[in-house]
């Protein structure tokens, strides 16, 4: 069990501020509670596999080979390698993902959905396929929907 907590703690700290967050948005915001089969399907299964393919998928598979080849980052690049713990490519990609959301949501929850981003990119920097960020962000999503 320690070791599960060690290695997935930062994962398990957003998921939960993920929740607290939905949670005094419910509470403060007087929104109703409502389950919409559509918006579930929508918001667990549609959106996770159109953001991740077009974010992991395109984006962040795009700048692994762009970003790498700039001479001026050497350092930042040695720092923040695909075998570090985040890559530069993922905090870029995290960077316009929260900014994708800035059309449809306020700038909290732009920011907030930064951290699961960064998740969700580490995830996808390991094991290269984009099923297990998918996986976790429908996961992340459902949180809206059980609180």
């Amino acid at each position: 069990m320690e070791l599960f907590m060690k290695k997935y703690c930062l994962f398990i700290f957003f998921l939960i501020a993920g929740i607290i967050f939905h949670l005094f948005k419910l509470l403060l915001m007087d929104r109703e509670f409502s389950f919409i089969f559509d918006e579930v399907i929508f918001y667990i299964i549609l959106v996770p596999v159109l953001e991740e393919t077009i974010f992991r998928g395109g984006i962040q598979n795009y700048l692994k080979g762009k970003i790498t080849t700039f001479k001026s980052i050497d350092n930042i690049k040695n720092v923040l390698s695909t075998k570090s713990f985040i890559s530069l490519q993922n905090i870029v990609t995290s960077l316009l993902f929260s900014m994708a959301h800035l059309f449809y949501f306020s700038l909290l929850h732009a920011f907030l959905v930064f951290f699961p981003s960064l998740i969700f990119g580490i995830v996808y920097d390991r094991y290269h396929n984009l099923f297990f960020p998918i996986f976790l962000h429908g996961i992340y999503n459902l949180s809206v929907f059980i609180i």
